[in-house]
């Protein structure tokens, strides 16, 4: 109906699902998992073919566009966190004393734990840290992952008395969420390269709180905290690096305070809604007054 009626249609590419679905599920599931990556792969390809104006989040999405799609105008606009709507809190809350919190180090994941996710990551954190009595690895999710790591702490008869696990909270307590932990991490699987951008970590870094990220290191996530200097990344398949760089951080509460400060002086550098708002309205308005221009001009606006 859209097309029919000659409205533009702008795509905002935040995830490239087909690339990602592909290599996911053709490792989940065998026989059948690459097939339905690709049909995934077709739909999206066929999307992007049809739109006036493509957006993306990342110049890593660039090469993998249909060549009908390149020839759209296209401009790459990195993801941002609503940084006036995110204040830096004490981690002594109403809400980190209610979890008994507030007077613990506290390693803390929130989001989803999907299949870009490896949820036993955050396992091993709690199992490698457990004889520290003032640590907490505090997972606040739903969903299979979050099913994953209950049946796990229960069925290995670790003592993980550490790993608190918790459902979603609500929106408007996620200050004093992210405020409650001394390092916040984000994780990725290997299979989603540069094709998912965790927006999370985007979040994170208004907080005023160190990361830990095991996030392919090609992608703009790991980028940003390296640019930032706002915590320690590695290799989401180097496991060990990943608990030592945990290790490191709760041992060195210095270094965390200083990359904490690094990743809010970035986001208050860089989220600045006016500039993206212009941003967007300047694209609106070239492509109402010609949707059908089909001229190559990838323009680059950064955060």
């Amino acid at each position: 109906m859209i097309r029919a009626r000659r409205i533009p249609f702008i795509f905002w590419l935040q995830d490239l699902y087909g690339e990602g679905a592909t290599r996911v599920l053709r490792r989940r599931i065998p026989v059948f998992g690459a097939a339905l990556g690709r049909a995934f792969g077709w739909y999206e390809r066929r999307l992007l073919k049809r739109s006036s104006h493509i957006v993306v989040i990342t110049r890593d999405f660039l090469e993998y566009l249909p060549g009908a799609a390149r020839q759209r105008r296209t401009t790459v606009i990195e993801n941002w966190a609503p940084i006036d709507a995110l204040p830096v809190l004490p981690k002594s809350n109403d809400w980190s004393r209610q979890q008994g919190l507030d007077d613990k180090i506290c390693l803390l994941y929130s989001g989803t734990l999907g299949m870009k996710h490896n949820p036993s990551l955050l396992l091993e954190l709690a199992r490698n840290l457990r004889e520290h009595p003032e640590v907490r690895v505090v997972v606040i999710s739903e969903g299979a992952g979050a099913e994953f790591l209950e049946q796990q702490k229960l069925a290995l008869a670790l003592g993980l008395d550490n790993l608190l696990l918790m459902e979603f909270q609500p929106f408007e307590r996620m200050p004093e969420v992210h405020a409650s932990a001394n390092v916040l991490v984000a994780i990725l699987e290997p299979d989603a390269g540069v094709f998912a951008v965790p927006s999370k970590v985007l979040t994170y870094l208004c907080a005023k709180r160190s990361l830990l990220l095991a996030v392919p290191s090609a992608n703009l996530a790991a980028r940003t905290v390296k640019q930032a200097d706002a915590g320690l990344a590695v290799e989401p398949d180097d496991v060990a690096g990943f608990v030592a760089a945990a290790g490191r951080l709760v041992d060195d509460p210095e270094l965390w305070k200083n990359l904490a400060a690094n990743g809010r002086s970035y986001a208050e550098r860089t989220f600045d809604i006016g500039t993206i708002t212009d941003w967007f309205e300047a694209i609106f308005a070239k492509v109402t007054a010609s949707p059908q221009g089909l001229l190559v001009n990838i323009k680059e606006e950064g955060v």
